[in-house]
């Protein structure tokens, strides 16, 4: 995790945290002051459709792929 978000500090990368299960003390380390998926941080499990959570997650980095792009 610290070399992911050095990366993100020294060359533009990207780091996305994707919260699968419940972990109520993340956002209290240096990876939460990032913005997390799915959708308002809430962990996959929490969403009563799973399927809709990974959709998200993938829309989203979909959607900062193509804007990296452009």
């Amino acid at each position: 995790m610290e070399a992911a978000l050095k990366q993100q500090e020294t060359t533009g990368t990207v780091v996305i945290p994707i919260i699968l299960r419940s972990t109520p003390l993340w956002h209290k380390f240096e990876i939460g002051s990032l913005n997390a998926l799915p959708k308002d941080g809430r962990h996959v499990t929490d969403w009563t459709d799973q399927d809709t959570a990974w959709t998200n997650i993938v829309e989203k980095i979909h959607e900062l792929v193509q804007y990296r792009l452009s």
